[in-house]
């Protein structure tokens, strides 16, 4: 009887293992049939994430391209500020030029109203041939053989005012050296020394730029006094002219 027993209990058993095993048999066919399903939207997932990444990169040799074309445009944008800070420099100096220029034409032109007040009167006198009016060539009559007489003292009185009229001239101080140079003609119209003081007066209106007054004085030398060398000086500053 115990033997049947023992039979019985381990039938039993096997049934309960056998039981068990199918279940357990049964569970992992159904996780073997889930496992591809549930797969396929992880590789959905990752085809989808592998389209959306992001482009691909720039090659090399375009990226240099790109770089070069950079360096080469700020290259023209200095080579361009360079030129308009050359042109913005000339143009400074261009100015400062024309202030100078118009500063010494201010003083020579000054120079020239202040040379012709001076002289007008005179000039004016001598066209209407005031100035040689008998008076004057009675006083140099007189002057002449009195500074002869006199001796060099003299003699230097007479012609005080011609030479005050050369060193003005080498000083180039021309406008003083006109009315000098004038004085004298007025004193000693029959002067030795007043053809050179004409000429010379000429001379200093040319070096005024003032053309038109140097020729009518180059022209008094030329008529008055035909044969000597002054003339031939005078007529050659009249061609030039």
């Amino acid at each position: 009887m115990n033997k049947s027993v023992v039979s019985l209990l381990m039938g039993l058993m096997l049934l309960s293992t056998s039981g068990c095993l199918s279940k357990l048999k049964t569970r992992q066919d159904l996780k073997g049939q889930t496992t591809p399903s549930q797969a396929e939207p992880q590789e959905e997932i990752q085809t989808a994430s592998e389209g959306s990444e992001a482009p691909a990169e720039v090659p090399v040799y375009k990226q240099e391209e790109r770089n070069e074309q950079i360096r080469s445009l700020y290259g023209r944008v200095e080579e361009a500020e360079n030129e308009v800070q050359e042109l913005r420099n000339s143009m400074i100096e261009l100015a400062k030029s024309r202030q100078e220029e118009k500063a010494q034409s201010e003083a020579k032109l000054q120079a020239y109203e202040e040379a012709i007040k001076t002289l007008e009167t005179q000039i004016q006198e001598m066209k209407n041939g005031k100035s040689h009016s008998k008076k004057p060539v009675e006083a140099d009559k007189k002057a002449e053989p009195a500074a002869k007489k006199g001796g060099k003292d003299s003699n230097a009185r007479l012609r005080e005012d011609f030479y005050r009229g050369e060193d003005f001239f080498k000083q180039k101080k021309w406008k003083d050296a006109i009315v000098s140079y004038q004085k004298y003609r007025e004193s000693y119209p029959k002067g030795k020394m007043y053809p050179e003081a004409t000429y010379q007066i000429g001379l200093c209106f040319l070096e005024l730029g003032m053309k038109d007054e140097s020729k009518s004085f180059f022209e008094e030398v030329r008529q008055k006094f035909p044969k000597s060398s002054l003339a031939k000086k005078a007529k050659k500053q009249l061609n030039s002219l």
